[in-house]
């Protein structure tokens, strides 16, 4: 999915990529998915996305404000 982090103008790509029985033939086509995938949004979205490190916690959804925190009121 696109993501923006702290240290990138442009959108990133946040991928995870996991399975629970893994073989050999399954992780070749992840690896060539995840290759081919952010050239694919790029195309498609008309954007620019590179690769960029960090940690997942840091990313956020492309264009989602941050939520704000709950306020709770108890009236008496």
């Amino acid at each position: 999915m696109l993501a923006q982090v702290p240290h990138a103008i442009e959108p990133a790509m946040l991928w995870f990529s996991g399975c629970r029985k893994p073989s050999q033939g399954l992780a070749t086509c992840l690896k060539e998915l995840s290759d081919g995938w952010p050239k694919y949004v790029a195309w498609a979205q008309g954007v620019t996305v590179r690769d960029v490190g960090g940690k997942p916690e840091d990313a956020r959804f492309l264009g989602v404000e941050p939520k704000l925190p709950k306020i709770e009121i108890s009236y008496k």
